[in-house]
């Protein structure tokens, strides 16, 4: 439920959660996690679509074409996640979560309106985006509202909900690349989606009552004690 109240509010937040909560509270490896978070992430965003959707804050355009630019590399780093070991995933998850909760702390918002970007920043981004939930099992949403605001020029209430819609294609394409790697445990996965679904429901009824750099703090918080549990686990189970 958490996971869901942190998608219907900033818009980020969920896989990057669930993906040290598998792993610390249902003892999942961490290839098992990163896998099984795509289908968190795919169904809790699919939720959070539809209420965006008839709220009308939703690109289609630019969401299919942001989303489209990243599905080679999700398909990659699905490929990627499953050469690489346990111990190198925790690494890579405990360095990304402690530079997204720095990053959150510092920012006011998730970003400014600037126009459209020149197609190459469009490009990197969005295979970055792909490639980080295709390895990972994190949706990027911390990087995908930001960029559709900066990158592409769209405002942030329009950016968050169309974040769903690249969030969807790219969970469906990672787990697309895990397909016969038994690696994704679809009860677990289904189980916490389920809750997300849930908290994303008790968030749409608080959005907007809670000032945002409050929000992001808070974001920002939780990450970073993810990634401190993550490290005591692995000393300890070391």
């Amino acid at each position: 439920m958490l996971v869901g109240v942190l998608v219907g509010l900033l818009g980020v937040g969920g896989s990057i959660v669930t993906v040290p909560a598998l792993m610390l509270l249902l003892g999942l490896t961490a290839t098992q996690a990163t896998a099984t978070s795509l289908v968190v992430v795919a169904v809790v965003s699919a939720a959070s679509l539809v209420a965006h959707a008839v709220a009308r804050r939703v690109d289609w355009r630019s969401g299919l074409g942001f989303a489209a630019i990243g599905v080679p590399a999700a398909l990659a780093g699905a490929v990627l996640s499953v050469l690489l070991s346990d111990l190198v995933l925790t690494i890579a998850l405990v360095l990304l979560l402690a530079s997204t909760g720095v990053w959150m702390w510092q920012q006011r918002s998730p970003g400014q309106a600037s126009g459209r970007a020149g197609w190459p920043r469009i490009v990197a981004a969005a295979l970055a985006v792909g490639l980080l939930t295709g390895t990972l099992g994190v949706g990027g949403g911390f990087v995908i509202v930001p960029g559709l605001v900066a990158l592409v020029g769209l405002p942030l209430p329009l950016a968050v909900g169309t974040t769903q819609l690249v969030l969807i294609v790219n969970a469906v394409a990672g787990l697309v690349g895990r397909v016969g790697t038994g690696t994704v445990d679809l009860l677990v996965g289904l189980t916490f989606a389920l809750g997300g679904v849930l908290g994303a429901l008790i968030a749409s009824r608080v959005t907007g009552r809670l000032p945002e750099w409050l929000l992001a703090r808070l974001f920002s918080a939780l990450v970073v004690a993810a990634a401190l549990a993550l490290v005591v686990d692995a000393v300890l189970a070391g």
